[in-house]
């Protein structure tokens, strides 16, 4: 599990639909406990389609890179490995493409648990500030490099 994600926007919509919510529950006079089952049920189907939202955005940005898998363009030789969040695995990708291909220049993370691992990664083979790594937070507006970067 990493860290959330969200916007100012969200979080006043979140709150604004609990909020209605729980005012018309109360008006209809539903005990306190089914309150809190209504509203915890409201919660869970909504982090449900979020996470589906956010599969769906990874999906379509891992379909693009794979339309480039293995294909030299410009320059450019793309290949995807999945370290699907984890923190472990994906330093361990990290430095299994450093070390077979130390020309690589950039690494492109989808999330912040692989961003964190690959800097962890390079950092444990000596390549931070000789490789690029970008991370994508959740955010396809907030892409950012990561801030440790260089040391």
């Amino acid at each position: 599990m990493s860290g959330g994600e969200g916007s100012i926007t969200e979080t006043v919509i979140g709150a604004f639909i609990i909020s209605v919510l729980t005012n018309g529950l109360r008006t209809m006079v539903v005990s306190t406990e089914w309150q809190t089952v209504v509203t915890g049920v409201v919660l869970a189907i909504a982090v449900y389609f979020n996470m589906l939202r956010r599969q769906k955005r990874e999906r379509a940005l891992s379909s693009s890179f794979m339309k480039r898998k293995g294909q030299q363009r410009g320059g450019l030789n793309v290949d995807i490995q999945y370290g699907d969040g984890d923190h472990l695995k994906s330093a361990d990708i990290a430095k299994s493409i450093m070390i077979a291909n130390p020309d690589v220049n950039l690494i492109y993370t989808s999330n912040e648990g692989a961003c964190v691992g690959a800097y962890s990664g390079l950092q444990e083979i000596g390549m931070i500030g000789k490789v690029l790594l970008i991370g994508d937070a959740g955010n396809m507006n907030e892409a950012h490099i990561a801030p440790l970067l260089y040391d």
